[in-house]
């Protein structure tokens, strides 16, 4: 066993590293997450009929046009399409370089991620596929109950709680008591031109798929519907400038971190 040792407390504690039964376990979780909430909506499409409650937990059919508790629903039906695809798309890139940079074993907080990523991956393919999402679970009473979730929402909060208490007590792990990074700006000059590098390719590449994207919606608009194209373009061009525009900061954004 290999240990880490802080020079100023001299207190040392085991590093553990991820076995192949590891990394199975924290991989398979994503899709076993993934097929369980297919198949607990499909049985709630099939089965549940009104609102029935067994105590604290309430049944009831309920067809979600948007996220989780409705979020993204005012969009145009295409541009949820896209934005809820294309941000699950980059949440799996992030997941997975996540896992790639994390330090030693961290298990709770690698399955946490999985349970993350599972959830929002089953929502967002419900939304790629059918157009709405299938909320069935209730907490509560008949009166006075939580809004309809299901279980993706349900794992994704159950992740949540993984990676707090992972981080809360494994915290040592990121930051070790004689670590320089708890500086943030070990070598500024350095650290800042690299950012700089990476902002100006990350933000050249958004300004490229930007203006092809935008110009291949106008033009398809314009072709489709050559009589209201000036209809079409308003309703679809500004949410979609909007949605390309948040996408495009939130990757800048984990570039600059």
């Amino acid at each position: 066993m290999i240990f880490s040792c802080d020079k100023k407390t001299r207190h040392c504690y085991p590093i553990y590293y991820m076995k192949k039964i590891d990394w199975l376990i924290v991989l398979l979780a994503v899709p076993l997450v993934w097929a369980i909430d297919a198949y607990t909506k499909s049985f709630a499409l099939k089965h549940i009929t009104g609102v029935t409650f067994w105590g604290p937990i309430g049944l009831v059919l309920h067809k979600n046009p948007g996220a989780m508790f409705g979020m993204f629903s005012d969009l145009p039906p295409i541009l949820r399409v896209v934005s809820l695809s294309t941000g699950g798309a980059f949440l799996f890139f992030i997941y997975a370089f996540a896992q790639y940079l994390l330090p030693k074993r961290l298990f709770s907080l690698r399955i946490g991620l999985s349970f993350l990523l599972g959830g929002i991956l089953g929502n967002v393919t419900d939304r790629v596929l059918w157009g709405e999402v299938v909320d069935f679970l209730l907490i509560g009473t008949p009166r006075y109950s939580t809004p309809a979730f299901n279980f993706a929402d349900a794992i994704q909060w159950v992740g949540y709680l993984l990676v707090v208490i992972s981080l809360l007590k494994q915290g040592r792990a990121f930051w070790p008591d004689d670590n320089e990074r708890k500086k943030v700006w070990v070598h500024p000059k350095f650290q800042f031109k690299y950012i700089f590098v990476l902002i100006i390719i990350g933000l050249s590449f958004s300004i490229i798929s930007g203006v092809f994207t935008y110009t291949y919606l106008k033009i398809t608009i314009d072709d489709l519907a050559p009589i209201n194209s000036l209809y079409f373009e308003k309703k679809f061009i500004p949410p979609f400038l909007i949605t390309f525009a948040i996408i495009s900061l939130f990757f800048l954004i984990a570039l600059f971190i």
